[in-house]
């Protein structure tokens, strides 16, 4: 029987424990070792999840153990310097996105990641979510035609706990960014995959609407220019009472596909198609729902080179897409997506 592939997980809060129990539901895939400075949490993550590997240093786990891979869930500023000590220690790593808070730095460990031979991808599951995916691949097989428009919209609500949990959510040198960063991007993703042209400008706006105290936005809204000409138009809020679900609206020549995403554990979409058929595509790799396929893809990447939709350079478009916003929210003019 073919050993199982192993996790060392840097970070033991909330990305972590969602991630960790779909571990555990998941054949051939299991947690060798865990990090976290909080002791509390640390204790209380390697008992629930029965870890033995538990340190409070995650460079002490790095330098003693050997997974097939390292989850990277911390902080967003925190993500750069972990990742590349990662990968300077020979480690392969799946990494919550976003991949970095600048583009220099994201393009760093790319960079780093293919000096060195090593898997490193983001983790941006809803790439394999199944609805999503039919989606994105009738798009490309120009099933609604020549796409015209598309409409992301993700209306959600967010509470005072969700900064009070986590502080550096709010602080813009730490997050990055708010809504449209930490929640939107995997909407902004699943879009740009089904507009089939690469982004090339941006125009955005943000505001602080329900928390006046922080510093990233809590909504944020744009349009995005495809180099074919079509548009995107992105609105990314948690300020949304009460929270619904996000839509993606794609219109073609020959119809529209109206995706509805997941909100419920386990996830559920829906996918409604106007003026065409739906088609039918199996699936990259097995599983339940979209986190879980993406954990058995990722593992297949590192152990036989199996294609992976969701290694990093592909997410640097989201992040470059995501920035110019920001840069057109600040300079009030159109930007360009680097």
């Amino acid at each position: 029987m073919r050993k199982a592939f192993e996790f060392g997980i840097i970070g033991c809060g909330d990305i972590a424990t969602d991630l960790a129990r779909v571990i555990g539901m998941t054949p051939g895939v299991r947690i060798s070792s865990c990090a976290d400075p909080d002791e509390t949490r640390l204790s209380a993550f390697a008992r629930r999840f029965a870890v033995k590997a538990a340190y409070s240093d995650s460079r002490e786990l790095m330098e003693k153990e050997r997974p097939g891979a390292l989850f990277v869930g911390v902080p967003h500023h925190l993500h750069y310097p972990l990742v590349m000590r990662a990968l300077d220690l020979g480690h392969n790593v799946l990494c919550e996105k976003p991949l970095a808070i600048t583009m220099d730095r994201a393009c760093e460990l790319c960079a780093a990641a293919r000096r060195k031979n090593l898997r490193l991808g983001v983790n941006y599951q809803y790439r394999y979510d199944r609805n999503a995916h039919t989606l994105i691949m009738m798009c490309r097989e120009g099933v609604l035609g020549a796409i015209s428009h598309c409409r992301c919209n993700m209306p959600w609500h967010r509470g005072p706990d969700y900064f009070a949990s986590g502080a550096w959510r709010a602080r813009k040198s730490e997050a990055g960014g708010g809504a449209l960063l930490t929640q939107a991007s995997h909407w902004i993703d699943i879009a740009l995959e089904a507009m089939a042209s690469p982004p090339v400008a941006a125009m955005g706006m943000t505001a602080r609407r329900r928390f006046t105290d922080i510093e990233v936005e809590d909504l944020g809204m744009g349009t995005v220019e495809c180099e074919n000409g079509a548009l995107l138009n992105v609105t990314g809020a948690m300020t949304v009472t009460p929270h619904q679900r996000v839509t993606i609206e794609v219109y073609g020549e020959r119809g529209s596909a109206i995706y509805t995403g997941p909100d419920d554990f386990p996830p559920a979409s829906k996918l409604r198609l106007l003026g065409v058929k739906k088609k039918r595509y199996a699936m990259p790799f097995p599983g339940l729902f979209s986190l879980q396929r993406n954990l058995i893809g990722f593992s297949r990447w590192v152990r036989d080179g199996t294609h992976y939709d969701n290694e990093a350079e592909r997410s640097l478009r989201v992040l470059a897409t995501v920035l110019a916003l920001y840069r057109s929210a600040e300079s009030g003019r159109r930007e360009s997506i680097e």
